[in-house]
């Protein structure tokens, strides 16, 4: 198995690409995996495009995630219903706003019960 590990992506899913991409990362090889470790979301403006490509790399057992600040802060907005000052200033608004602008209800309810999901990280031998 190999892993490509990667880490504050911030909703650059283009970069992201080309980063695997250019280290060698075939989605079609079972023997790779990718492991992120956390912030996936918030900043950038592909939220969209990351969160189906997330879902898609989980449905293939391709996918290691491991929460961060980001994500925590994106639940909470969530539970509150609500943006603050501060979602404003870390970038959650964005993630927020990218989902909204979707405008298919479903996204959103998929991506708030994903994120709820999101918490732990194991690895075993």
């Amino acid at each position: 198995m190999k892993y490509f590990v990667i880490n504050d992506i911030h909703s650059f899913y283009t970069e992201m690409m080309t980063s695997l991409i250019s280290n060698g990362f075939d989605i079609q090889n079972p023997d790779y995996k990718v492991i992120i470790c956390g912030d996936a979301f918030d900043r950038g403006c592909e939220t969209i495009k990351m969160f189906e490509w997330l879902k898609e790399m989980k449905l293939k057992d391709k996918l290691i995630y491991a929460r961060d600040n980001h994500e925590d802060l994106l639940e909470d907005v969530f539970r509150r219903n609500r943006i603050t000052n501060t979602d404003v200033s870390k970038g959650t608004y964005l993630t927020i706003k990218h989902l909204a602008q979707e405008q298919r209800g479903q996204v959103i309810d998929d991506f708030d019960a994903w994120i709820h999901k999101v918490n732990c990280l194991v690895l075993e031998e």
